[in-house]
């Protein structure tokens, strides 16, 4: 892809590194399916597992705030997505 020079894309990259494999799958199991589809014209994600420990995401959006409204995004479903998996490790 090719910006225009007056255009510029805004990114940032997070590492998420747990202990448990079965977490790291789970929760990249529960993010996958937002990556996909497209929440906004101005940003997207994408999301890889590496190592057996750790899942990589990739954030790219056109401005700074759609950059913010997608982590913001983001941070609250992977949050949601590990108290799920904390409150059924209780049961």
């Amino acid at each position: 892809m090719q910006a225009h020079p007056q255009e510029q894309e805004f990114s940032s990259e997070l590492v998420l590194t747990l202990n448990d494999s079965r977490e790291v799958e789970t929760i990249y199991q529960a993010l996958y399916p937002e990556t996909i589809v497209t929440i906004s014209p101005r940003s997207r994600c994408t999301i890889e597992k590496q190592n057996s420990n750790q899942l990589v995401l990739r954030f790219y959006a056109t401005d700074f705030v759609s950059l913010r409204a997608i982590l913001s995004s983001f941070f609250r479903w992977i949050d949601a997505a590990y108290e799920s998996i904390q409150s059924c490790k209780k049961i």
